[in-house]
């Protein structure tokens, strides 16, 4: 499964743009072809979704339900949903800023957001990549995007390692772009204390 972003155009100068999602079968041939208007992120983005937790990714669905609620109630600044969705506990650890980490609870981080949010007309959060390492620990590529008051176009890559216990969001720590290395450690981690059968005091 993949979603991408294509141009049409010809030698006249018409031209026109469109998402699409599309999926291969084992033997590598096309089974799916979904197009979207270009400006319809989100169809086109729930319906690689969709696709995946009832295919491929059917063993992680209950968890991947979670990143997918997630980002949308971030993406509406709904913070009552959120909460539905993390643990009381949850924490978010962003990349050192000033030699150290910065870590906020899911209402600081809404804050925070929000704030963003106020300096430009868009921003998105999205997950361009998603790699689970068990059924409670998922590392993905997060893409922030914001569109500014003159219509320049902003990104921030990270990385983040989300931690998830009982059917919640325990927390989720991010890591610079080319720290790689570092997140799938760190998840390492996750994974141990998921697997250990002694109890944690």
């Amino acid at each position: 499964l993949a979603m991408g972003w294509t141009r049409w155009a010809d030698d006249s100068g018409n031209m026109s743009t469109y998402l699409l999602v599309a999926e291969l079968d084992d033997n590598d041939r096309i089974i799916y072809e979904g197009w979207f208007d270009e400006t319809d992120f989100d169809s086109a983005y729930h319906e690689l979704d969709r696709r995946f937790y009832a295919g491929e990714g059917a063993r992680f669905a209950d968890n991947g339900s979670l990143q997918v609620d997630l980002m949308d109630a971030v993406n509406r600044l709904d913070l009552e949903v959120a909460r539905e969705l993390c643990l009381p506990s949850f924490r978010l650890v962003s990349p050192p800023t000033m030699l150290a980490m910065e870590e906020r609870s899911l209402e600081e981080f809404f804050n925070w957001v929000a704030e963003r949010a106020g300096q430009a007309p868009s921003v998105r959060h999205w997950m361009s990549v998603k790699r689970w390492v068990s059924l409670n620990c998922l590392i993905s590529h997060l893409e922030i995007q914001s569109i500014g008051p003159k219509g320049d176009e902003y990104t921030w890559p990270r990385i983040a390692v989300s931690d998830m216990r009982g059917g919640l969001l325990a927390g989720i720590r991010q890591f610079d772009i080319d720290d790689e290395d570092a997140a799938f450690a760190y998840a390492d981690t996750v994974v141990a204390k998921h697997s250990s059968r002694l109890p944690s005091t």
